[in-house]
């Protein structure tokens, strides 16, 4: 037996990079402090930890509350609330010890019965909510999320005020970037109650958190407004007084503003611009761990008979696939140093021995520039002989720039091999409401995940709430990911998750476009704003440079 691990400061890190820009490393001398506005493009409209699963809501979230064990923007998992951790010699407990002086914005202590709470509510029977797969690694979670044990059942325990323990099904050594996610963050029992829908955070009264700021001001579709947390513990790391989310969804309005100055941060502009930004410079292009595709409804109770009739053909949803010309998408319609997707498994992740690609070790399964002669085989053998006899479709998309673009390029693409779609655009939240109650025909999708290819593929597994946003299911598919869960040997492991991805890709369950990036553009004298692996931005590190 090996010797209990104990890992603490910069230990355990992903291998993935994430970028400041001007660098990480803050200057020596201290900025005076200032306000920070920053263009989050979309809201949709609660971020209650527990059921979020939002770049945009992590990005409100990691701003207020802080977990066991954080991010930093080299990419190292470094202690948070917990300023250390260890893992027993069977590889099956972990133990966090929390910092005496972590406190609430109202000056309580946070303890390890905050995060048992937290945890608790997160895998509550009867919440809707996407978050909950993340908790599947853990004793017993799934079964009390099935309504099947009690929670003293979980392997969730609070030891003491300090203590906090949790017992995984298996050796899971990746289960640090597991619970980065923002479902793991602690929220308050004294707060949250028996609330599942999350309203509780909508509540002024309890904009009590953890982390570097706290909301002060909310105006739905508008703006988020958060101060600087005096009880936080590492408070004098912290250089802005006010962090501002503004909600501005057109390019060329997110753009003007901040030609004035009044945005200081954004990620969405014009095509055009973002090219020259960055040849200057002032933006720059950071490589996340996250794909961006489409769906087809497989819902057999949601589903439209034209789907059902023509469209859960695989060699109709090849088809569409191979009409896709994803080297023009990335260059002539996104502009933004985004990579053209063979698959579903993004470039950054990496194989079984952490030093080649996922993708390196991998053939295509499709040509990224498309194969429009096989498209249109594929629909004559499938009957519909250039399209004929196929009705037009409803491709549901929402109205951020990217994703409309992206959809009329699509759209002339299929239409090339004769496959006719209507876009159905909608503001965001209406989109993200539509899309997880099934109300679609043909979907747009992006998920990003931690740096290993469970994250992505769990998405998939019948037992994960997110499948829910397509309802394809397959039983040998569960059973691989039940195995990949399983499984210790690290190449054995990746090999099973190998086959997952060979199943979801062999009758396109999923249609792969691009494995995407983060484009960020700052004023000049903006410093230390970073993006993660998910390709969310954190501003605890943020000051301007004099």
């Amino acid at each position: 037996m090996k010797k209990v691990l104990l890992v603490s400061a910069l230990i355990v890190a992903v291998v993935f990079s994430t970028f400041a820009t001007g660098g990480a490393e803050r200057a020596t001398a201290a900025a005076q402090p200032v306000r920070l506005v920053y263009n989050m493009v979309t809201d949709l409209g609660g971020w209650a930890p527990s059921g979020a699963c939002g770049n945009n809501q992590s990005e409100i979230n990691y701003a207020i509350f802080e977990g066991l064990i954080k991010e930093a923007p080299n990419g190292a998992i470094v202690p948070g609330v917990a300023e250390r951790w260890e893992v027993s010699a069977d590889g099956k407990t972990w133990t966090f010890y929390l910092r005496d002086n972590a406190r609430w914005s109202d000056g309580q202590p946070v303890t390890a019965h905050d995060f048992e709470f937290s945890w608790r509510h997160a895998i509550t029977p009867g919440l809707d909510s996407c978050a909950i797969g993340n908790y599947s690694t853990i004793v017993n979670a799934t079964a009390h999320v099935r309504g099947e044990v009690s929670f003293d059942q979980v392997g969730i325990k609070a030891l003491d005020d300090r203590t906090f323990q949790v017992t995984t099904t298996d050796q899971v050594p990746y289960f640090p970037q597991i619970i980065l996610h923002q479902s793991f963050l602690p929220v308050r029992k004294d707060l949250v109650g028996d609330d599942l829908t999350g309203e509780w955070i909508l509540n002024p009264e309890k904009w009590i958190s953890n982390g570097p700021f706290v909301m002060t001001d909310f105006r739905l579709q508008d703006r988020f407004v958060m101060r600087r947390n005096p009880e936080y513990w590492n408070r004098d790391s912290v250089q802005i007084d006010e962090l501002v989310y503004r909600i501005i969804a057109n390019a060329n309005t997110s753009y003007a503003a901040f030609q004035t100055g009044e945005l200081d941060v954004i990620w969405t502009m014009p095509t055009a611009v973002m090219e020259r930004l960055l040849t200057e410079g002032v933006a720059v292009s950071n490589p996340a761990v996250r794909s961006y595709w489409l769906a087809i409804n497989q819902f057999p109770e949601h589903a439209s008979e034209n789907v059902k009739r023509h469209l859960w053909d695989p060699r109709v949803r090849e088809a569409m696939a191979l009409a896709i010309d994803r080297v023009a998408i990335v260059e002539s319609v996104l502009k933004n140093g985004e990579i053209p997707a063979d698959g579903y498994i993004p470039e950054m992740i990496r194989d079984w021995d952490n030093e080649t690609g996922w993708v390196e070790n991998r053939d295509p399964y499709f040509p990224v520039e498309g194969d429009v002669a096989r498209a249109r085989q594929l629909l004559a053998e499938a009957g519909y002989p250039n399209g004929q006899g196929l009705p037009e479709f409803e491709f549901l998309t929402n109205n951020v720039d990217r994703d409309q673009a992206i959809a009329l390029a699509v759209q002339d693409m299929w239409q090339q091999v004769g496959i006719r779609v209507r876009l159905n655009i909608k503001d965001t939240p209406t989109f993200a409401t539509d899309r997880g109650e099934a109300r679609f025909e043909i979907t747009r999708g992006g998920l990003g995940g931690m740096n290993d290819p469970i994250g992505l593929l769990g998405a998939y597994a019948s037992s994960n709430p997110l499948h829910m946003l397509w309802g394809w299911k397959s039983a040998e598919y569960d059973a691989l990911h039940d195995r990949a869960l399983a499984t210790v040997d690290v190449r054995e492991r990746f090999a099973i998750m190998r086959q997952m991805e060979d199943m979801l890709m062999a009758e396109f369950n999923m249609i792969p476009l691009t494995y995407m990036t983060v484009v960020m553009a700052t004023q000049r004298d903006v410093r230390g704003v970073w993006t993660t692996g998910r390709g969310a931005f954190r501003f605890e590190n943020a000051y301007r440079e004099r």
